[in-house]
C-alpha cells in the first residue's frame, strides 16, 4: 500500500476507537440515567403506596371503633352517683348525677352506680 491509503487506514482506525470511547462514556452515562430514574420512581410508587394503604388503614379502624362502640358495655355507660350534694366539706368539684345522667356541681357525693342515657 502506498502512504495515502495507510494514513487513510490509520484515521479511520482511529476514528473507530474515538467512536468507541465516546460510545462507552454516553453508554455509562445512559446507565446511570436509567438506574437514577428507576430509583426515583420505586421511591415515588413506594411513598404513594404507603399512603395510600394508611388512609385505608385508618379508615378500616374508623369503621371498626363506629361498629363496635355500641357493642362495648364500658363505651356506653358512664359511672355516676346517686346521691349528691352541694352542702359539706371542700371544694365543689363536677361529678355526674345519675338522676339526668348529667355533670352536677357539688361538694359531696355517695352511692356510686352506672348511668345508662
Amino acid at each position: 500500500m502506498d502512504h495515502v491509503a495507510q494514513n487513510f487506514v490509520l484515521i479511520g482506525m482511529m476514528h473507530q476507537l474515538v467512536l468507541i470511547k465516546i460510545y462507552k462514556k454516553m453508554k455509562k452515562k445512559l446507565l446511570f440515567i436509567l438506574f437514577v430514574v428507576t430509583i426515583v420512581s420505586m421511591s415515588v410508587f413506594t411513598s404513594y403506596s404507603l399512603q395510600t394503604n394508611n388512609y385505608k388503614y385508618t379508615l378500616v379502624v374508623a369503621n371498626i371503633e363506629a361498629l363496635t362502640a355500641s357493642e362495648d358495655p364500658l363505651l356506653t355507660e358512664l359511672f355516676c352517683y346517686r346521691t349528691v350534694s352541694s352542702k359539706g366539706n371542700g371544694n365543689s368539684t363536677h361529678v355526674t348525677y345519675c338522676g339526668d345522667c348529667e355533670a352536677t356541681l357539688c361538694k359531696s357525693w355517695s352511692d356510686q352506680y352506672i348511668c345508662r342515657p
